[in-house]
């Protein structure tokens, strides 16, 4: 994962404290949820 090229992270907890969610943070990359995310493209969330 190269971190600092991402806009998202796309997660399923967006609290998560992994690694690739730690890195986000510390590169200031906005964390989101699956279902945030898809309404975001319009993609219904069931």
């Amino acid at each position: 994962m190269h971190s600092k090229k991402l806009d998202y992270l796309v997660t399923a907890d967006p609290n998560s404290l992994s690694g690739k969610a730690r890195k986000a943070r510390e590169y200031g990359i906005r964390i989101l949820a699956e279902p945030t995310f898809r309404n975001m493209i319009g993609v219904a969330v069931e």
